[in-house]
């Protein structure tokens, strides 16, 4: 069955018009929580405690994340690089440092607190980047550059002082003390600063307390202006494949970022299947799951799992549950008919 999701995100500002925002995909990161404890339980639940050495994370991130029909795309300019077949990722696209090459940008720079241990290369706040424009970005703050002071504009392989006439949209540009993407990025980059700040706070903080609060209120305004799309959605979980299982969950839930860091947002998230869901109908929890997974108002009925590898297996629902304790800690989805409806969830196991 074609399903076709919509996550509407309502954004009321303070003497602002109600925005509407569709995100590709949701899955609800513990809606219950707020504060303190949902700051902790978020780390306790989605920092991995293990993920690959630098140099692996950035093999693994070139060929198998970002790689795509053998070319790899720098996450500002949208300049593009084959990957030769049979070479060493990183190396083929370094071209030796040149501009034009491709390195691995630390979306919160390494000397803010991503230089050792998991911080350095943890993915989810990793992306590949033309070298030249990584070297201006450097460890600037991510904010928005007036069109008439930006020293430098960036686009594909192309750098120029003058503000461009036509795609503006696609340029990313670097100011005085402040580096602002591409519009189609921006979404991608708060909620990589965002996970960031909250899996490796004292890190970040000991290097320089004060570097995300500088781009904190951007960050929630490019969050909301640009939404979680299937690009990013994919990549998540690409990348949790890789870290113990564990997405980025300011991806997956377009809430969370308003209930851990934009305060000044009131944002409410719901799921919207234009065909059928597991809504009204059919409780399903908790989500994340351990052990058991709890389906009321359904009882012996076979329903598939499917991974995010495409893997599917079958499982009876026994007075209201389906125990899963064999599942590997990961991203799933949950198929049932019911009354001749086809219903679908996605959930994550712990």
């Amino acid at each position: 069955m074609e399903r076709k999701n919509r996550l509407i995100m309502q954004i009321t500002l303070l003497l602002i018009p109600m925005l509407v925002v569709a995100q590709y995909d949701h899955i609800s990161v513990f809606s219950h929580l707020n504060g303190d404890d949902l700051y902790e339980e978020i780390v306790d639940t989605y920092k991995p405690d293990v993920v690959l050495t630098y140099g692996m994370a950035r093999d693994t991130m070139f060929s198998k994340i970002d790689g795509v029909n053998d070319s790899l795309e720098c996450i500002y300019t949208g300049m593009k690089r084959y990957l030769i077949p049979g070479e060493d990722p990183t190396q083929a696209v370094y071209l030796d440092g040149a501009p034009n090459g491709i390195n691995t940008e630390h979306s919160y720079p390494q000397s803010k607190g991503a230089s050792d241990g998991n911080a350095r290369s943890d993915m989810h706040h990793l992306y590949p980047s033309r070298s030249q424009t990584n070297n201006d970005r450097g460890s600037k703050v991510f904010d928005e550059s007036n069109d008439f002071q930006t020293l430098i504009w960036y686009r594909k392989t192309t750098e120029q002082g003058s503000t461009p006439g036509a795609n503006i949209d696609e340029w990313s540009e670097l100011g005085n003390d402040l580096f602002e993407p591409r519009e189609s990025v921006k979404g991608d980059i708060a909620r990589s600063i965002m996970y960031f700040y909250t899996m490796y706070r004292d890190q970040a903080n000991a290097a320089d307390p004060d570097f995300f609060g500088l781009q904190q209120e951007i960050l929630c305004d490019w969050h909301y202006a640009d939404p979680v799309d299937q690009v990013e959605w994919e990549r998540s979980h690409k990348i949790a494949q890789w870290q113990e299982g564990k997405a980025n969950p300011f991806v997956l839930d377009c809430s969370l970022a308003a209930r851990v860091y934009c305060n000044q947002v009131s944002a409410e998230c719901m799921l919207v299947d234009v065909d059928d869901a597991i809504t009204d109908l059919v409780h399903v929890y908790p989500n994340p799951v351990q052990e058991f997974l709890y389906i009321d108002g359904v009882s012996d009925s076979k329903i598939s799992i499917s991974s995010v590898n495409g893997k599917v297996s079958l499982y009876m629902i026994r007075n209201g549950k389906v125990d899963i304790s064999s599942l590997v800690k990961g991203i799933y989805f949950l198929s049932l008919e019911l009354n001749g409806n086809d219903y679908s969830l996605t959930f994550v196991k712990m």
